[in-house]
């Protein structure tokens, strides 16, 4: 499997994590959401019939009026359409979850020049893969070592990036957040090793005909290298 990764001589890793984070305040700015799969971690969620039908209807509204419009277009050379769509609902309905906001996170990356792709997480106890995170993130290798399987604590080089969350880390640390910070959304127990699983051939490509488009048509998906904070061009 061919990864294309940045070359290090021309950003610094803190560089390039930095415009990784500028990305998630971007979408966090612009798409302004409600999470059917955060809410539900909620206490009352939990023990509220209110609040569960609430939870319902959230993921049913993610389903019907975001995701389902996009369905006809998940082939090759419809990838304008797709994301035209997605920007389209889940500004309008504001909802989301992290397949969604993984799909924004790898548009606004990669019409920046950060060339991410998805990827999602299994996890291990004692040395037996036992299941699937369910949940997407973006990441950015910056070497070309084997990542499938691989405990995110060994993956030094690969910068995970999270819109969910909110958050633009390097794998061993995110995987610490993961298991510390996150673990409830996760039903991560201790003793769990999170492992990488980079392979994910469903998703959108970000074609040239799409960076063009967006960068021409929401310049506020640009991010100004020049400054500290995003520079949204109104």
């Amino acid at each position: 499997m061919k990864i294309n990764f940045l070359d290090m001589g021309m950003m610094s890793r803190k560089q390039i994590k930095n415009e990784a984070e500028k990305v998630c305040r971007i979408i966090n700015s612009e798409f302004p959401v409600i999470s059917a799969t955060k809410i539900s971690e909620f206490d009352n969620t939990r023990n509220n019939p209110k609040f569960k039908l609430f939870t319902q209807e959230i993921q049913k509204r993610i389903t019907d009026k975001v995701r389902d419009p996009m369905w006809p277009y998940r082939g090759d050379g419809q990838e304008l359409e797709l994301f035209k769509i997605l920007i389209e609902k889940v500004k309008e309905f504001r909802v989301a979850n992290c397949g969604d906001l993984s799909k924004l996170c790898k548009l606004i990356c990669n019409i920046n020049n950060i060339p991410t792709r998805k990827a999602e997480m299994i996890f291990s106890q004692d040395g037996i893969l036992k299941g699937r995170i369910d949940h997407a993130i973006q990441i950015l290798p910056f070497t070309d070592e084997q990542l499938k399987f691989a405990p995110l604590s060994k993956l030094k080089d690969v910068l995970i990036i999270d819109p969910w969350l909110g958050f633009a880390e390097f794998a061993p640390k995110a995987g610490e957040m993961f298991q510390k910070e996150y673990g409830r959304f996760f039903g991560l127990e201790e003793g769990n090793i999170i492992h990488l699983d980079p392979l994910n051939n469903m998703e959108p490509h970000v074609t040239k005909e799409v960076i063009e488009y967006f960068r021409r048509h929401f310049p506020q998906f640009i991010i100004n290298k020049n400054k500290p904070l995003i520079n949204h061009n109104k």
